[in-house]
């Protein structure tokens, strides 16, 4: 009995037991990596102010606006993307009702012709900010702005995504 025993201590010394590697924070929270603030290059919240800095810069830069028109109408155009992602908010807020299996047909009407209203109070608000912007600036300017605007919400969300993701870098910096 004595031999098995010291027999069984030699197998269990000389077979090494699997250590239990420590869990990661990949394997623990797998999304992770998406989150900001990880390790050393932490990047800082998200401003708006900044974000509107940008936007102005690369408007004015595009559009090839004088100083006293980006002025004019920048401000004028952040008071109408305000607006209009408040009545976005509201549409949004109305797709989630909509989301209620119990809902009505009656109740679902309501629903669309809320919508319905809030798609045209859009439209509304973008006709007049439009009609406000084109007494500072020509029609020619006007759509150059409307172009630069589209393509800096495009490069923005690029920037912001594929960056994060291995794409391409758009940083300022210069090596």
């Amino acid at each position: 009995m004595k031999n098995w025993l010291i027999l069984i201590l030699l197998i269990l010394m000389i077979v090494p037991a699997p250590a239990q590697e420590p869990e990661s924070d990949m394997q623990r929270i797998p999304w992770r990596k998406f989150l900001p603030g990880r390790g050393d290059n932490r990047k800082p919240a998200f401003s708006p102010w900044e974000y509107m800095k940008k936007e102005d810069e690369f408007i004015t830069d595009k559009a090839k606006l004088t100083v006293v028109e980006a002025n004019s109408v920048c401000p004028l155009l952040h008071k109408m993307k305000d607006e209009q992602r408040r009545l976005d908010f509201q549409g949004h807020h109305l797709l989630d009702q909509a989301s209620n299996e119990n809902l009505s047909e009656a109740a679902s009407q309501t629903l669309l012709k809320r919508i319905k209203e809030l798609n045209e109070k859009k439209l509304a608000v973008e006709n007049e900010y439009h009609r406000q912007m084109l007494k500072f600036i020509s029609a020619k300017k006007f759509l150059q702005l409307l172009q630069a605007d589209m393509n800096f919400d495009r490069f923005m969300l690029h920037k912001m995504f594929m960056g994060a993701h291995g794409g391409p870098d758009f940083s300022d910096k210069k090596d």
